[in-house]
């Protein structure tokens, strides 16, 4: 910690903290401390308490609000654009089923530009998470229950949809995310070897491929990151068998 600090305080840099969970943790406010004059730094968290235990001053907080369903709709155009050019209503459609949530819209892209997807459709799949909500609404299965905690019925129905859409040994190694903890979920391409008993070139292509399905992020080289969410997803499939 000193080092860091000797090191921080020679230098101008942005320091960015992301998704802090735990006020009790005193590391990222003692972070915030350590940039000299000329830097800055940022903390994220999606917890308002943690927020008010770092940052005390009101106006230094910033609520980030959700995304506009404009914007929620531009960044599905990006992912699978041949569904909004054919189905820009449907499309809005799906992007108020999901509460304009970028995680959701990313593997809803995913999904919808997946070989299975394209056969879905954009119309099958709003109808299906329309389904999926009222089946959720009326009896959610205990399986699905941990999800609910964080994130809405529709999303949560369009998570497990987008997994079940891969082939079952893409969806067992998805499982396998299940066994690294949630916070940070940032996986390197060893362990993910490791996990799948694959070598590296295999882990790789296989890491791409869900990448492109919109569950998994490359963050660096031959370094992933999984939203705590789909981690969760990952330990129920994993705990189910």
């Amino acid at each position: 910690m000193k080092l860091s600090r000797k090191r921080l305080s020679r230098r101008r840099v942005l320091l960015v903290i992301d998704d802090v969970w735990d006020p009790a943790v005193p590391i990222a406010f003692e972070l915030t401390k350590m940039v000299g004059e000329g830097s800055a730094a940022v903390v994220t968290s999606r917890t308002p308490a943690v927020a008010e235990r770092i940052v005390a001053e009101p106006n230094k907080r910033y609520v980030l609000d959700v995304l506009t369903p404009l914007d929620s709709a531009l960044l599905l155009s990006r992912l699978a654009p041949d569904a909004v050019a054919r189905y820009p209503e449907k499309c809005m459609q799906l992007v108020e089923q999901v509460g304009c949530l970028p995680l959701a819209l990313v593997v809803a892209g995913g999904l919808l530009g997946s070989e299975e997807g394209r056969s879905l459709g954009i119309q099958r799949l709003v109808a299906e998470l329309a389904g999926g909500d009222g089946l959720l609404s009326r009896d959610a299965p205990a399986n699905v229950q941990p999800l609910l905690h964080e994130t809405s019925l529709t999303v949560a129905a369009l998570l497990q949809r987008s997994v079940r859409a891969m082939p079952e040994d893409q969806q067992r190694r998805f499982a396998a995310f299940g066994v690294f903890a949630p916070k940070p979920a940032t996986i390197d391409l060893r362990s993910l070897a490791a996990a799948w008993q694959a070598d590296p070139d295999t882990a790789r292509r296989h890491a791409a491929t869900m990448v492109a399905h919109g569950v998994l992020q490359l963050t660096m080289d031959d370094e992933y990151q999984i939203h705590a969410i789909l981690q969760l997803l990952a330990k129920q499939m994993l705990q189910r068998g």
